[in-house]
């Protein structure tokens, strides 16, 4: 279990045994939310320093757009050659709101015309991870577990 912004944050090797579920829980509940953009190469080099043998990189992230993560399709592949990686997206399920809405004024429309692109960016940034052979969830919290669960059934199967 890794955590990052600019700076790796929390960091729990994997061991065997059932206390390794309370040590995951205690790191990700002491997580403080950062405005600071990931360093996505600092994660990676990180990751390839820390974690030597082969290991499911599950990423979770909540990004917006194509831009924000352009940084991280570069390292993506890298970590692919080594790790199993899963990218794991949570979608706001305003954007779904916000791109089914009625339109009855000019604000409704813009929000409209917003939420629609960033859907669509966020469709291509997945099609893009799946062209380069990775597995990726795009999912609103409530659907993200099942979904991510039947996507690690599937690389599992797969290797």
């Amino acid at each position: 279990f890794m955590s990052f912004d600019r700076e790796v944050g929390a960091w729990v090797p994997p061991r065997p045994g059932r206390a390794q579920l309370g040590r995951l829980l205690e790191a990700s509940y002491a997580l403080e939310p950062s405005r600071s953009d990931p360093d996505h190469r600092r994660f990676a080099q990180e990751l390839r320093r820390r974690q030597k043998k082969r290991a499911l990189v599950v990423v979770i992230t909540d990004f917006v757009d194509l831009d924000g993560s352009e940084a991280l399709l570069q390292i993506l592949p890298g970590l692919a050659k080594r790790h199993a990686v899963l990218w794991v997206a949570l979608r706001d399920p305003a954007l779904r709101k916000n791109v089914n809405r009625s339109v009855s004024n000019t604000s409704d429309a813009y929000r409209s015309v917003v939420a629609l692109g960033l859907q669509q960016r966020r469709a291509e940034l997945m099609e893009r991870l799946r062209r380069l052979g990775l597995s990726a969830v795009d999912a609103e919290p409530s659907e993200v577990s099942a979904q991510t669960l039947r996507s690690y059934l599937a690389l599992r199967a797969r290797q």
